[in-house]
């Protein structure tokens, strides 16, 4: 009996001291695996962490191209690699084989305990032409509000950096963002966001003097800079007759083709425009840009395929003269294009007249200081028909100005 208890005694230390040293094996794994666990993770926060670093720096220092070697940092050690359509080479593994003008491109790499995380981010600059409706500010230069009101619809990508002011249930159709709440006219504000109001967001500048005076370079360095008042007659073969003045004043003085330069005609005084746009181009004035007539595509992007494109950057206002409607011999104005008015206003000449004026047909977008007047309820001056040109999504007239922050086009860990 006292050697088969003796037995057994051996028999349980022995298995004991196996499940023992099977538990602690178990709990080796687990702790190794929780440290693989820890160093996967801290080498991705030090990957993401000088991403970000460069992004910011990139936010504030729009010409910034430096690479950055960060070594004891968090623990381990940073790089990130930045390159831009001027680099020699991208690299292999990258998702991206060329690089557009406003794009760049950032490799980031942390380490930390001999473990390495690579992430990969595609920044890129949105042209404003993305945008339906942009404002500044929603209020007329007298400090007077403009309203939204039951009829109006708005489709596309609508932002302000002011304060919406609505009344009755204006209806947007697309993504409407704003830095602050909208406000309605004593409690009869009931506006229809189908796509979302998003408040509160980060304000976006209007181009600044920097990207206004690259934009004149272009105009020099490859399209066409005039010293002067001029006056551009659209034609439907493709050309644009300029003429020196305007008004009565004007004579003639060139004829270009669109497609044999750039795409961008600047001048440092006023500008006068109408006619059949058949081509790509973008219209600059450092003066008023008035719309004398029409301004179409000659191949309507909403019944054919088209890729004719008009961007339009006064830097004052952009104005549509009283007697436009005139042009054609009917009531109604048609304006095919991306507009950016920085001075104050998209508005109409006459806004506040009674004459036998029609409706504005718009398709494309309209960017400006403040909201300007085109009309008024009582009948005066031109009613709105605003359409988004939906393409403007995705092309963009020549060297069209462009928000001084970086998007994220994607981020890849």
């Amino acid at each position: 009996m006292g050697r088969a208890l003796l037995i057994l005694s051996i028999a349980m230390f022995f298995l004991f001291g196996m499940v023992q040293v099977s538990e602690w094996g178990r709990m080796k794994i687990v702790a190794d695996r929780n440290n693989a666990h820890v160093e996967q993770a801290q080498a991705l926060y030090i990957a993401s962490s000088v991403a970000d670093m460069v992004i910011e720096d990139l936010r504030i220092n729009f010409g910034n191209r430096n690479n950055i070697s960060l070594q004891n940092y968090l623990g381990g050690a940073g790089t990130v690699e930045v390159y831009d359509m001027d680099s020699p080479t991208i690299p292999a593994s990258s998702s991206v084989t060329t690089l557009g003008p406003y794009q760049v491109l950032l490799m980031a790499r942390g380490e930390y305990e001999g473990v390495l995380r690579n992430i990969e981010v595609l920044l890129s600059l949105p042209a404003f032409s993305k945008y339906a409706y942009f404002t500044n500010q929603e209020v007329m230069s007298g400090g007077s509000k403009i309203y939204f009101y039951d009829d109006d619809k708005v489709s596309g990508p609508t932002h302000t950096n002011g304060t919406f002011s609505m009344m009755g249930s204006p209806v947007f159709n697309g993504e409407v963002t704003s830095a602050n709440m909208w406000i309605d006219s004593g409690g009869a504000g009931d506006p229809i966001f189908n796509k979302g109001f998003e408040v509160l967001t980060e304000p976006i500048e209007l181009p600044g003097a920097a990207q206004l005076n690259m934009l004149v370079d272009e105009g020099i360095n490859g399209g066409h800079q005039y010293d002067m008042d001029i006056t551009l007659q659209f034609n439907e073969n493709g050309t644009v007759s300029v003429s020196k003045g305007i008004g009565r004043n004007a004579t003639p003085y060139e004829t270009i083709t669109l497609s044999s330069f750039n795409g961008v005609i600047s001048s440092n005084q006023r500008i006068h425009m109408q006619g059949v746009i058949d081509g790509q181009v973008t219209v600059h004035a450092k003066e008023d840009i008035v719309i004398t007539g029409d301004l179409k595509y000659k191949d309507d992007p909403r019944s054919t395929k088209s890729d004719d494109v008009l961007g339009i950057v006064g830097e004052k206002d952009v104005i549509v003269d009283r007697k436009a409607h005139k042009a054609d011999g009917q009531k109604d104005v048609n304006i095919e294009a991306t507009i950016m008015a920085l001075g104050e206003s998209f508005r109409v000449d006459g806004y506040n007249e009674r004459e036998d004026k029609g409706t504005i047909h718009l398709l494309g977008g309209i960017v400006q200081n403040r909201r300007g007047p085109v009309g008024q309820t009582n009948g005066n001056g031109y009613a709105k028909d605003y359409n988004y040109d939906e393409r403007l999504r995705s092309i963009f007239p020549p060297f069209y100005p462009r928000a001084s922050r970086f998007s994220i086009v994607y981020w890849n860990e």
